[in-house]
This record gives structure tokens, C-alpha cells and sequence, in this order.
């Protein structure tokens, strides 16, 4: 099977982080697990993604899940 890109388009993979839940468009609080975060990051690159799209309202995202962001960023660009 040929890739439908290519090589000709660049793939950002989205990750959804801190997503409230509840009634009324999420009402409660919901911090995802830093390290689904840091896992969800590395496996998008890992599939091939040209960079992320971190997903939902900056002002509702939790600093733990923005560390495990940068501290995955940081960790695929160096290579090991």
C-alpha cells in the first residue's frame, strides 16, 4: 500500500490534553495523566508526524501536562 502523502504534505499529530468533563460543555476539571501526555507526544512522532497540535482552550490546560509536552519534544529531538 502507497502512503497517501507522500513525502508531499506535512503530518501534525493532535493531542487533546486536559479535556473538561461533565454537563454544560465540561464543567469539571479533568487533568490528563502527565505520562498518557508524554507517551501520546513521542508515539506521534514515533508514527512518522512532522510536529504536534496540542488540542482544547490553553486556559484550561494543567502545567504538569505542558511540562510532559516539552519534556517529550525535548526527548525526540535528542537523539540517544
Amino acid at each position: 500500500m502507497r502512503p497517501v502523502v507522500s513525502g508531499k504534505s506535512k503530518i501534525y499529530s493532535g493531542i487533546s490534553i486536559d479535556i473538561p468533563q461533565g454537563r454544560n460543555w465540561g464543567t469539571e476539571a479533568s487533568p490528563s495523566d502527565p505520562e498518557e501526555v508524554y507517551r501520546a507526544v513521542v508515539r506521534g512522532f514515533d508514527a512518522g508526524a512532522s510536529g504536534i497540535v496540542v488540542c482544547r482552550e490553553y486556559e484550561e490546560m494543567h502545567e504538569a501536562s505542558l511540562r510532559a509536552i516539552g519534556q517529550a519534544i525535548r526527548d525526540v529531538a535528542t537523539p540517544t
